[in-house]
């Protein structure tokens, strides 16, 4: 954090990097060299998320959802459906919308690993990953 407030920034204004403040997350891309970089400098697509620890509670809401019968995770699915959409919803009905019960099977997609992006004044530079090694 020092290095790029104290260093890095001084030495290159024009691209526009920002003052890194304690505690600020950081990006590691590894590849041919090794880089830690501010996520405040990074351009993340949309959708994308880094990766934060899991709160306890949805440890323990993963855990318990993960350990249910089908049936029943059925059966908590369509209450909560019934909670949230009943047909009887004013604001729903108003704007014509219903929601059905029957459940439908879908196939899964796995989401591609987020592209970061330097972000260099305006410019944009994809950041080597270990894709690149």
């Amino acid at each position: 954090m020092e290095y790029w407030n104290e260093v890095v920034r001084p030495k290159f204004p024009e691209q526009q990097i920002p003052e890194i403040l304690p505690g600020e997350p950081l990006v590691e891309m590894t590849g041919k060299l090794s880089l830690i970089i501010p996520l405040c400098c990074c351009l993340i697509e949309p959708f994308q998320c880094p990766k934060r620890p899991a709160f306890d509670e949805e440890n323990g809401g993963l855990k318990t959802a993960g350990l249910m019968k089908p049936e029943e995770r059925r059966q908590q699915i369509l209450q909560t459906v019934n909670r949230l959409y009943c047909s009887g919803n004013p604001v729903l009905s108003h704007f014509g919308l219903s929601v059905k019960k029957n459940m439908v099977r879908v196939p899964a997609t796995r989401l591609p690993v987020a592209t970061l992006l330097m972000s260099l004044g305006g410019r944009e530079k994809a950041a080597p990953t270990g894709d690149d090694a």
